[in-house]
């Protein structure tokens, strides 16, 4: 049974201490809530909500996999260090922003990576996420990762 942070009762007032707390509560004209999935996808770009937002890639592959009965696609971005120090502050993992799934309980998290210097953002998501950095420190209860976009094609 997946657990749902719901960030209003968790950081209540402290998220006027955040810089444009809405990036974090979800509740946006046309996201697409199940309350029930045998599969949950979350996806991940590794920037800030307004530059992953003009990404049509996210937007494709979010609404294509939610078209199936089954799956949940949710999505999740980078965090400014504002909101990671109130991560922080209060022991909560990052979560999605449809449902507020944690993303440690999430199966599978797929980052559309569009260029190389993203791949800091993917390791502090991953980080803030509370899913282990390295492939061989993950279990089979840690969700599948991959990662996709031009950014990922660099051999480095």
């Amino acid at each position: 049974m997946l657990h749902h942070i719901n960030p209003l009762e968790i950081f209540g007032e402290d998220l006027q201490s955040v810089q444009n707390p809405c990036r974090y509560v979800g509740g946006e004209f046309g996201q697409i809530v199940k309350k029930e999935a045998d599969f949950t996808f979350i996806m991940a770009f590794p920037d800030v909500y307004e530059i992953a937002m003009s990404n049509q890639a996210i937007k494709i592959i979010y609404n294509g996999l939610n078209a199936y009965e089954g799956i949940r696609c949710e999505r999740v971005f980078a965090p400014e260090a504002d909101f990671e120090a109130l991560l922080t502050e209060k022991n909560v993992p990052l979560y999605s922003l449809e449902s507020g799934i944690p993303l440690h309980e999430a199966d599978m998290i797929g980052f559309s990576l569009g260029y190389e210097l993203g791949i800091t953002g993917v390791l502090n998501i991953l980080d803030k996420g509370k899913i282990p950095l390295l492939k061989t420190e993950r279990t089979e209860n840690d969700p599948i990762v991959i990662a996709g976009g031009c950014g990922s094609t660099n051999p480095a």
